[in-house]
């Protein structure tokens, strides 16, 4: 089975929020978007919070996100999985991203909110381990 990888972050210096997810599906890596399935509700729903309406370009819908001060990434740097679910992610697969360099280059962002379940149990199992706590946040 091939490893994937995850995409480089969209991000800004003025961002203040983080939504991970845990590795992108493979439409999405097909087309080399973040949630780029026509049924993820992910665009649909920040469309409505943000103004990122899937009827925009994807391009249009980041230069949103970073004008909302959105940063997305994935927790997931590497990992094997035959499906895009992520009950199929192998555990002894995966390797986390480099939380801490990200954090020291976004001091900004205050806000980590999570695409779903895994992402948030990779992020608290692997990613804020490696996070120095008392001078790193979130």
């Amino acid at each position: 089975m091939t490893q994937i990888r995850c995409f480089d972050p969209i991000e800004d210096a003025k961002a203040r929020v983080l939504i991970l997810g845990s590795m992108p599906g493979k439409e999405s890596l097909k087309r080399g978007q973040y949630y780029a399935h026509p049924r993820n509700l992910f665009w649909p729903i920040l469309g409505e919070l943000v103004g990122t309406k899937p009827a925009l370009s994807y391009e249009e819908r980041i230069c949103v996100l970073q004008s909302a001060k959105i940063a997305l990434w994935d927790v997931l740097a590497l990992c094997t999985r035959p499906t895009s679910l992520d009950s199929d992610i192998e555990k002894d697969s995966l390797v986390c991203n480099d939380f801490a360099s990200f954090f020291s280059r976004h001091k900004k962002i205050t806000s980590v909110f999570f695409n779903g379940a895994k992402a948030q149990e990779c992020y608290l199992r692997h990613g804020l381990p490696g996070l120095d706590t008392y001078t790193t946040w979130p």
